[in-house]
């Protein structure tokens, strides 16, 4: 999910392992630039996924898997502090929500409470079109906010 409009970009359907989604996120952040960032919750705040993403160059924004004491001091986590502390971390970890509206939406409207298809070849698809579906229903608010500020700007 881009954190700007909350449109989901990629999704992807795996087994539940433990680390598959952590390498679910490897594989779909592939691409990402370097300079870019990645906003995750506590699951993903294992030092083998933070310290590929720093690696390549991306910035974890992952939400500490630990204490924070009274002197702002972090229990173990695999974030470095420099980032954990950083202003991008903050608005990353506000926006972070947003990837739970898609999966809520997806459970209630988009028929993923109870899926009736197995395999998960089958599971995939659905759970691919449910995302698709959920950013389609996002584009006309989102461009008609678009419009609203393009007008207000006088353009």
């Amino acid at each position: 999910m881009e954190n700007r409009n909350g449109l989901v970009v990629g999704a992807e359907a795996t087994l539940a392992t433990g680390a598959a989604e952590r390498e679910a996120a490897a594989s779909l952040t592939k691409d990402l630039p370097k300079g870019a960032s990645l906003g995750a919750d506590k699951n993903y705040d294992a030092e083998a996924f933070v310290e590929s993403l720093t690696q390549r160059g991306i910035e974890p924004h992952v939400a500490v898997d630990g204490t924070v004491s009274k002197l702002g001091k972090v229990g173990k986590t695999a974030v470095p502090p420099q980032v954990a502390a950083s202003l991008g971390c903050a608005i990353s970890m506000r926006k972070r929500k947003r990837i739970e509206e898609s999966f809520g939406w997806s459970k209630i409207v988009g028929g993923l409470m109870q899926l009736k298809a197995r395999g998960l070849d089958k599971v995939k698809a659905i759970f691919a079109f449910a995302l698709v579906a959920y950013d389609l229903v996002r584009l006309p608010k989102l461009l008609r906010t678009t419009d609203e500020v393009c007008l207000a700007a006088g353009r």
